[in-house]
């Protein structure tokens, strides 16, 4: 599903097949973003973001979530793999949290 942000259109998007083909059928277009926002938790201690297991609900933050990177008393590091991007609506980042964002990846939040 692709929420569309302000000023954005279908034009904007595209999802490609592995042979060249441009698949539009394939994504269910939502239009502008009306998603319910909701919170998204870490779960656990150092990790990888990309890893559903390591959130709260287990899957990864959305578009439309308020990410939270808890403190858990120890310092942990959450890791964003290599040429990743991540949209998400907001990041909490409490005590004892070390986010590593690498070269070419992006964590984008929307507020």
């Amino acid at each position: 599903m692709v929420y569309l942000q302000p000023g954005e259109t279908r034009a904007n998007y595209a999802v490609n097949h592995h042979y060249g083909q441009t698949i539009r059928n394939a994504v269910y277009w939502a239009g502008p973003n009306t998603a319910p926002s909701l919170s998204v938790r870490w779960n656990t201690g150092s990790g990888n973001w990309n890893l559903a297991t390591n959130w709260y609900p287990q899957r990864l933050p959305r578009q439309c979530d308020h990410v939270v990177l808890p403190n858990y008393g120890s310092p942990y590091t959450v890791t964003v793999d290599e040429g990743s991007i991540h949209t998400i609506k907001s990041l909490t980042l409490e005590n004892n949290v070390t986010l590593t964002v690498p070269a070419m990846s992006q964590v984008i939040t929307q507020q």
